[in-house]
């Protein structure tokens, strides 16, 4: 059950595509995190390491700031997928 206010999402890191330019990590830190691979892996809500696929809820602030992360990404490696 998805929170009032809150919308369901999926965001994905194509490790393939990703550079580690670190751009999401300045715009959205509380979701994206520059680790030991050669890729940005994103972070769940508890601030663990999700790997690079992960479904949460965020609010619409939060949805602005991983769009914005998105789009500041160089090589467009990061997509986020609003759930229906």
């Amino acid at each position: 059950v998805v929170q009032w206010g809150r919308m369901k999402i999926t965001i994905r890191i194509k490790p393939d595509e990703c550079i580690s330019a670190a751009n999401c990590t300045g715009v959205a830190p509380k979701f994206f995190k520059i680790g030991d691979e050669p890729y940005v892996e994103l972070l769940d809500r508890s601030g663990a390491v999700a790997g690079t696929v992960c479904t949460l809820e965020v609010n619409a602030e939060e949805l602005e700031a991983l769009h914005e992360a998105a789009e500041a990404c160089p090589t467009r490696a990061i997509e986020v997928v609003e759930q229906a």
